[in-house]
């Protein structure tokens, strides 16, 4: 049973195909030149059937079946044709194609075929005539209007003759003029795709060219605004901000005058006892990691480091910012510098050196000196009396000369050390800074100022 349902199902499957292969459609015949040209109004016969072609050159053949098509190709004849053998083509699967060979002559087409039959009729006429007037012995008005009627289809039969070599000759003529024609508009259409393409070459290079010389020039851009930033960093390093942009836009800068600053000595002991113990390249990069830390501090407190001499390092408050805090912002930074210096050496098992600072609160010159080397400086006595108070002072201590006292004494504590002698200046009141007032202090310590500190700050400097 299951053997008998698939030879079912695969028969109707061949039947379908078979049904579909042998289906009637409408066939087509084209009749042309060997240059591709339609000859138009041929006759083409198949057996007793003949056939007219239309302007196309075309004859239909409707439900016609490939094998009719087959036959059709096998037995049709161009009436009137003499020449080489034509080329039959069936072309997708229903259509027939009928091509002359080169240079072979047209056959007459119908016009002229008919002319011909007429022609033909005309001389059996004559010859029907001729039988007579020999059989029945007519008079010469008989003969002479056979002999007309003879001569009249000799005329015709030339004419048609003509007709079709004429025919030929201007088909010829104008597929030779069509060709060139064609050939014109192909090499005009390749000058312009040839000129396009050569246009689009030039403007593609021109603006590769523009794209990499802009690249190149934003790479230099980038190259010198890097070089300009790798200066500037440089020269911030060296001067103030406020200074160096001066420098940048003048070339030069102006010696200036302040009448408030607290200038801050810091003096380191045990260098030489280190340096006896470690390599120069050790004791150099400890001196630079204690100098950097002293940088990170002072800059909270927007105080500006002038310069570092030896072991020595130097900074002021209220330089090249004017302000009137800078005597409590230079103390509060000396408290943590002292600070640092004792928990270092604590972590360190004492092995690491200590600090003298020294202060003082006057007015100064600043300015930059140098032509091939700038450097920011200050001068005046109040630099001199700064470094006094650190020469004067003791190791672990912040040591403040009278004037500073008289600024920051309603925010920190303070122990008198009374009159001290100072080389070249003579008797000067001196101070220790102890701590943060109690009541003004977040800590025990008396390190970290609290709201309260900020609050009488703001309110007596205004910062």
């Amino acid at each position: 049973m299951k053997f008998f349902i698939i030879f079912l199902f695969f028969a109707t499957i061949f039947i379908n195909i078979y049904a579909q292969n042998n289906k009637p459609e409408n066939c087509t015949l084209r009749l042309q030149m060997n240059n591709g040209n339609r000859l138009q109004n041929f006759v083409l016969r198949v057996g007793a059937q003949e056939y007219i072609t239309d302007k196309e050159g075309v004859v239909m053949l409707p439900n016609c079946k490939r094998e009719s098509l087959i036959f059709v190709r096998d037995n049709i004849v161009l009436v009137g044709y003499t020449g080489d053998p034509i080329t039959k083509k069936i072309r997708g699967g229903v259509n027939l194609i009928l091509t002359l060979p080169k240079g072979s002559s047209l056959p007459p087409n119908r016009n002229e075929l008919m002319a011909i039959q007429r022609a033909k009729e005309e001389t059996e006429k004559v010859n029907k005539m001729s039988t007579d007037i020999s059989n029945l012995g007519q008079d010469l008005d008989s003969i002479k209007k056979a002999k007309e009627h003879v001569e009249k289809a000799q005329k015709i039969e030339q004419e048609a003759h003509l007709v079709t070599q004429k025919k030929a000759k201007d088909d010829q003529i104008k597929a030779e003029e069509d060709k060139k024609r064609a050939n014109e508009r192909a090499q005009f259409l390749m000058g312009i795709i040839l000129f396009i393409t050569i246009a689009i070459t030039i403007c593609g290079y021109m603006m590769y060219l523009v794209w990499h010389k802009n690249s190149l020039l934003i790479k230099q851009k980038k190259e010198i605004e890097g070089k300009n930033n790798r200066i500037e960093e440089l020269l911030l390093n060296i001067l103030p901000k406020e200074v160096a942009d001066e420098l940048s836009i003048k070339g030069v800068t102006e010696t200036r005058y302040y009448d408030f600053t607290t200038v801050l000595f810091a003096d380191i002991k045990g260098f030489s006892a280190l340096a006896q113990r470690v390599t120069p390249q050790v004791l150099i990069s400890e001196l630079d990691a204690t100098f950097g830390k002293f940088d990170d501090i002072i800059k909270k407190y927007h105080i500006e480091r002038i310069k570092t001499i030896g072991d020595c390092y130097m900074c002021a408050g209220g330089v090249p910012n004017r302000n009137r805090s800078n005597p409590i912002d230079v103390v509060l930074a000396a408290l943590e510098i002292q600070k640092w210096m004792i928990d270092e050496k604590a972590r360190r098992n004492n092995d690491f050196w200590q600090v003298r600072l020294g202060l003082h609160t006057g007015d100064l010159v600043a300015g930059v000196v140098g032509k091939t080397k700038f450097a920011f400086d200050i001068w005046g006595n109040t630099v001199n009396l700064a470094s006094r108070m650190e020469s004067v002072g003791e190791i672990g201590k912040v040591n403040i000369s009278d004037t500073t006292y008289q600024q920051i004494k309603d925010f920190f504590e303070c122990t008198s050390r009374g009159k001290i002698h100072v080389k070249n200046i003579g008797e000067v009141d001196t101070y220790f800074i102890d701590r943060i007032k109690i009541q003004l202090s977040a800590d025990s310590e008396g390190l970290l100022p609290n709201k309260d500190f900020w609050a009488i700050k703001k309110e007596k400097f205004g910062e």
